[in-house]
């Protein structure tokens, strides 16, 4: 019963008792014969019960403003928004708070919808579903929502709803609005760095498969040359030792490949690399990598022209011929022996280098192209070849570091061609 109808039914009872005790009073006047000083006595003890009764009506009433009045304050500035719907969500009601949280007016969000408010039809659904469950269970339910403010912003409700009723038949819902977006920040975070930590924890088992594999058979090689060249004593044997020290070199270069994939890893993963470039001859730089990497080199055929009038290039030696580096062993590893490895460099203007590497070996699948930078990668082409997955992630990334881009075009069995782009480089310090 709404405190309207109860003051009106109190009025209503005290009114009509009043009106009963004066007809008995005429009634008792009329029959009886009453002394004056009897009459007056009797109206002046109800006169005093009146004013008795009116004072304790005026506290009451004082009572029930102040408590009227504190029932508004605790309404309107609740730490969350009250919404006070009808049966189809058309708000009859609402506090201070949930017309801050949406940043209108009063006057604007009563008697709309407050779908109306809901950011997206996904979650106008959810909240209609949402109140059908709380009429079919007469359970208080909960609903995340994405909600809009006036100036076209929104934050993430949690909105909890329960339904008020009246002589056992539905009055209004009652909705609590909490805005929830930091708390989903702080949810998304704690998943990233779980996600995060499950990739390294990837990456750590990943390594000592790889690592182990890896290492093993180069190091297979040294100890079986080493034992050989101690049974080479003979100086006709001169040729045999010089071809197991060839190996023992080309196991050694293979650690030392390894060893620094893994640590240029680490310290991309540790934000240490930074771009620190410097002039240097690009046609000399390239000339010496091939040179460097001969001990990978079997029979394939190197073939390096560079084009355009500039070879003087403002880039980190370092990174750029990491990068080479990797491409290059990958040529070798990846093409038929007696392959044609093709190394071309284009440099019209000094701020603009294209360097591209070509084989014509295995190639990439076209279902593995997506994914053939990312870490430990290896096409399913390449699983018995020797290598670590870690050698074109780092190259992307370097080169990224460098301000350059990489890309490549590749068909499987017919070779692949790898593309690197310094366009504008020396802006990227």
């Amino acid at each position: 019963m709404s405190t309207t109808n109860f003051k009106k039914n109190n009025f209503l009872e005290l009114r009509q008792k009043a009106e009963e005790k004066i007809q008995r009073i005429i009634k008792k006047v009329k029959t009886e014969i009453v002394p004056k000083h009897e009459l007056e006595h009797e109206l002046s003890v109800r006169e005093i019960e009146m004013e008795m009764q009116y004072d304790e009506l005026t506290l009451t009433k004082n009572a029930l403003k102040e408590s009227l009045k504190n029932y508004s304050t605790f309404f309107d500035y609740a730490p969350i928004g009250y919404f006070i719907l009808d049966k189809n969500g058309v708000i009859r009601n609402v506090n201070q708070t949930a017309c801050s949280q949406l940043g209108i007016d009063k006057m604007q969000l009563i008697a709309k919808a407050l779908s109306t408010f809901l950011r997206t039809e996904q979650c106008q659904d959810d909240f209609y579903r949402h109140r059908n469950l709380v009429l079919e269970t007469e359970i208080s339910q909960q609903v995340e929502c994405e909600i809009k403010r006036k100036d076209g912003s929104f934050f993430i409700a949690l909105i909890e709803s329960s339904y008020v009723k009246e002589n056992e038949n539905f009055n209004f819902f009652l909705s609590t609005v909490s805005d929830i977006s930091t708390r989903k920040k702080q949810e998304r975070k704690v998943e990233m760095a779980l996600i995060k930590e499950k990739e390294l924890n990837a990456m750590k088992s990943q390594f000592i498969t790889i690592a182990s594999h890896e290492f093993r058979t180069p190091l297979t090689t040294i100890l079986s040359s080493a034992n050989l060249i101690e049974k080479y004593g003979n100086p006709k044997d001169e040729e045999k030792r010089n071809k197991h020290f060839h190996k023992i070199k080309t196991s050694v270069s293979r650690l030392k490949e390894i060893l620094m994939d893994f640590l240029s890893v680490s310290e991309v993963e540790k934000g240490n690399i930074t771009n620190n470039p410097e002039t240097f001859n690009l046609v000399k730089f390239i000339e010496d990598i091939i040179e460097e990497t001969k001990s990978f080199n079997g029979t394939h055929n190197v073939k390096y022209i560079h084009i355009g009038s500039h070879q003087n290039v403002f880039l980190d030696m370092k990174l750029l011929k990491i990068c080479l580096t990797n491409l290059i062993i990958n040529a070798y590893k990846y093409s038929p022996k007696g392959g044609l490895i093709e190394i071309t460099t284009e440099q019209n203007t000094p701020e603009n280098l294209v360097i591209i590497i070509k084989d014509n070996g295995i190639g990439i699948p076209d279902a593995d192209a997506l994914h053939i930078f990312e870490t430990f990668f290896r096409a399913r082409n390449a699983e018995n070849i020797q290598g670590t997955g870690l050698g074109l992630n780092i190259t992307e990334k370097f080169v990224g570091i460098m301000g350059g881009s990489i890309s490549f075009i590749s068909k499987e069995n017919k070779g692949t061609m790898f593309i690197l782009k310094f366009l504008h480089y020396n802006n990227v310090l």
